[in-house]
């Protein structure tokens, strides 16, 4: 089968520079919109072709029809706080060079690393031999990290390749901008580096997935960059598989060894999810009139709740009762309370009165980008 244009995309290259063999799988299964996307490439319209451009003194583009239905307040005001992020770094460079060069949208060439590769870039900007990348994220499911973020290197591979024999670049920095998480990470990272990872990491794997070659290797990509060969993978399923047959399966926690329970710590989420996913199927075949030999569909816990709130509320008052029989009044929870006022505001009036409680200690990879906790140092510091 002959590779489509966008055999390899930036957006994916997390999935196909860990599993080169994703990508010609992935090739059997529909890339088919949903809400979710719809909503990301609204609030990217939103960001980039009104906000910006506004901000910039650009020509504005009327937003597609199809995307009009996702153009919420909710939206917006997401939106608006990525806008005031990137502006800074807009209004930063232009304080250090007022010939800054700030693209928008700049499609990108990455041909030189992944065989027929492109990709389009949210904001960049050059300026004091410094590179600027910047890409939102309108997804909260997944946090994404800037740190080793194969897409923000591609596109910056592609800008130097693009603008670095006219511009000195020296340094690049990657920012993920995810504002509904709370989320902007950023990675600094050499020019001379990052044209050696596209060199000798992105550019290999690059061209085994494009051949169809190269190994299946199962881990967080499929479910992270949501592969859609993961459902009938065989190298996800015997991976799996093996993990429930070791010999340390079936004991108690107690009794495994240290190695045993590393094993399990590594290796357990991904047969979690792969067992979630298998049930999900099976339940959406059964919807379907599939037979499941030895199961059957139920009805879960019915929950009961009212159809018509002002008219239950007339009723009662018809029927003599006073409000406090039926009303109560208490302060709005701080996530609603925060969004009715708006970030703004809520900040203004309210920051000395929230606590943020620590939160509780779990165990994560090292590639995590929070601080390490260690208790000892926490100990020292409440007695401080």
């Amino acid at each position: 089968m002959k590779p489509q244009h966008a055999l390899l995309s930036a957006s994916s290259s997390g999935k196909w520079i860990a599993c080169p063999r994703s990508a010609h799988a992935e090739i059997l299964f529909p890339n088919t919109s949903s809400v979710y996307s719809l909503q990301g490439t609204c609030a990217h319209f939103v960001l980039l072709e009104q906000r910006l451009r506004a901000y910039l003194g650009q020509p504005v583009k009327k937003m597609p029809p199809e995307l009009a239905p996702f153009d919420t307040p909710e939206l917006r005001e997401v939106v608006a706080e990525a806008e005031q992020f990137l502006i800074g770094l807009i209004e930063a460079a232009r304080k250090t060079d007022a010939n800054a060069l700030v693209l928008i949208e700049e499609r990108t060439d990455l041909g030189h690393i992944v065989p027929e590769g492109f990709g389009t870039v949210d904001l960049s900007i050059i300026y004091n031999r410094r590179l600027i990348v910047a890409d939102y994220k309108h997804g909260q499911g997944i946090r994404v990290s800037a740190k080793n973020n194969s897409q923000g290197r591609l596109y910056a591979s592609g800008l130097l390749k693009a603008y670095g024999f006219l511009f000195d670049i020296r340094e690049v920095h990657i920012h993920i901008v995810q504002p509904r998480i709370g989320n902007f990470s950023q990675e600094i990272v050499g020019a001379d580096e990052l044209i050696h990872w596209g060199e000798t990491v992105a550019k290999p794997s690059a061209q085994l997935a494009w051949n169809g070659k190269g190994e299946f290797n199962p881990g967080e990509h499929c479910t992270d960059y949501f592969c859609r060969a993961r459902f009938t993978c065989e190298a996800r399923k015997q991976t799996a598989l093996a993990v429930m047959r070791a010999d340390f399966s079936l004991k108690p926690p107690e009794f495994l060894s240290s190695e045993d329970k590393l094993a399990v710590l590594q290796l357990g989420p991904l047969v979690v999810k792969w067992i979630h996913e298998i049930t999900a199927q099976l339940e959406a075949s059964a919807l379907e009139g599939e037979v499941i030999p030895g199961h059957k569909l139920v009805l879960g816990r019915s929950i009961r709740k009212y159809t018509d709130p002002d008219a239950i509320v007339k009723t009662l008052i018809d029927a003599g009762l006073s409000e406090d029989q039926f009303m109560e009044k208490s302060l709005l929870g701080l996530t609603a309370l925060e969004k009715s006022l708006g970030k703004k505001r809520f900040a203004e009036l309210l920051s000395s009165f929230i606590e943020k409680a620590t939160g509780k200690p779990t165990l994560v990879s090292e590639s995590d980008p929070r601080p390490a906790f260690t208790p000892a140092a926490q100990l020292a510091a409440d007695f401080s």
